[in-house]
């Protein structure tokens, strides 16, 4: 009776992220008005801004960003740049010092102790950052030239305290890997981001190619480093507290996806456990939070839970097996195999992934049915196997390790 009842739970909530990503992909075919006109501002509001660009043994990449950063059409006298070079030992530290000797808005920081990673780097900037804003750049990024213009209008509006742009990956053909992350990729940015900002509920900052407001960073004591997904940490801790996330798809830059298995693997399983993380320390306040409403609120629960999803498809599989052939495990069955393509995917529905790559004008394959199945299933593994460590970690006052990903630079 109880595995029966976990069943019917478990199908519940499968129904609802069916529902939720049915919502999403209705507010995007149906077009319809964007929240503001703050676009109208691009080009006209410009506050002060500071871009940080945290790296570790990125010589491969780095010189191509900082060489962009250059070129951005942001007037000279409002933007500052820090590179934090985070204990790196390849030509890392040598590169941001070159450019910082060559141009007057370049600084470098070089760190030698320890420390939790990206998170730790970015808080070793903030004190040095002197703009109204400030935007973080991946080493791997190449942003448009005109990004910050399209991210800097968003803070006309006093309550906003990050405003996100596009990722879009730049290796798209180097493998089957590149191939299922632009996947993910297009449906998250072209379909979820856009009906979170257009239904007033919580689009999620990225961590990157996004724009912070400095003052909401110092309100609450900048990155949370015992945080491995620090983007969700500081997107829940925005909208708990009353301040606005907004997301532009026209604020777009290129990044170098991960192109093997292992480190798809090593990269979700961060993020998983980072995310699990914010759903725990953020359960509560978002439940009590006077500033957000019912949808909001849902909304939330949702994206704190998308990567438990697999664990509980994993979890089913594994119950039905217990109670064998009857007619619940039969019923949950078919509903898991055909929710998991249409509305939980691997983070990215089936139907959404379809929708979202055709409005790209990209063109789907056959092998992508089969590509989004298989690395489902690989992210129950590692969705579980972060969760489990998650929960051993805190029994034994242990936290996981930042595990940086390994770029090439190989694509240009």
């Amino acid at each position: 009776m109880i595995v029966e009842l976990l069943l019917y739970g478990f199908s519940i909530i499968f129904v609802a992220y069916m529902i939720r990503h049915l919502i999403f992909v209705g507010c995007v075919a149906l077009r319809r008005k964007a929240n503001d006109n703050y676009q109208g501002h691009a080009g006209f509001f410009l506050p002060t801004v500071t871009i940080i660009v945290p790296a570790k043994n990125e010589e491969r990449v780095i010189s191509r960003l900082l060489s962009r950063i250059t070129r951005l059409t942001y007037p000279e006298e409002k933007l500052t740049v820090i590179v934090v070079d985070d204990n790196s030992t390849d030509a890392t530290g040598r590169i941001a010092d070159a450019f910082a000797q060559l141009h007057p808005r370049f600084s470098a920081i070089h760190r030698t102790g320890g420390g939790h990673g990206k998170v730790s780097g970015l808080n070793a900037a903030l004190p040095s950052a002197t703009g109204e804003l400030i935007v973080v750049f991946d080493a791997d990024y190449i942003p448009q030239l005109n990004l910050i213009e399209k991210l800097a209008c968003y803070f006309v509006d006093p309550q906003v305290a990050i405003a996100q742009g596009r990722v879009t990956v730049l290796n798209e053909q180097q493998s089957l890997v590149t191939r299922l992350v632009t996947l993910e990729r297009t449906s998250g940015y072209v379909i979820d981001q856009v009906a979170r900002d257009k239904l007033d509920l919580t689009p999620q900052y990225a961590g990157t190619v996004a724009a912070i407001r400095t003052a909401f960073l110092h309100d609450c004591g900048g990155w949370d480093e015992n945080i491995l997904a620090e983007d969700t940490d500081l997107t829940l801790k925005a909208v708990s507290t009353g301040w606005k996330v907004r997301y532009t798809p026209i604020a777009e830059s290129y990044e170098e996806a991960v192109s093997t298995w292992r480190a798809y693997r090593k990269q979700r399983r961060r993020w998983a456990y980072g995310h699990t993380q914010c759903a725990l320390k953020y359960l509560v306040p978002v439940l009590t939070s006077r500033n957000m409403n019912f949808k909001q609120k849902i909304d939330a629960f949702l994206m704190m839970g998308v990567y438990l999803v697999p664990v509980l498809v994993g979890l089913g599989l594994l119950l039905t097996t217990i109670i064998g052939s009857s007619l619940i495990s039969q019923i949950f069955i078919v509903a898991e195999v055909f929710l998991i393509f249409g509305s939980v995917g691997n983070f990215a529905p089936f139907f959404e992934v379809v929708f979202s790559m055709r409005m790209d004008g990209r063109k789907m394959r056959p092998t992508d049915l089969v590509l989004l199945a298989v690395s489902f299933f690989f992210n129950v593994l590692i969705s579980t196997d972060a969760l489990v460590s998650l929960l051993k970690d805190k029994l034994l006052g242990k936290h996981l390790i930042w595990v940086p990903t390994i770029h090439t630079g190989s694509i240009s």
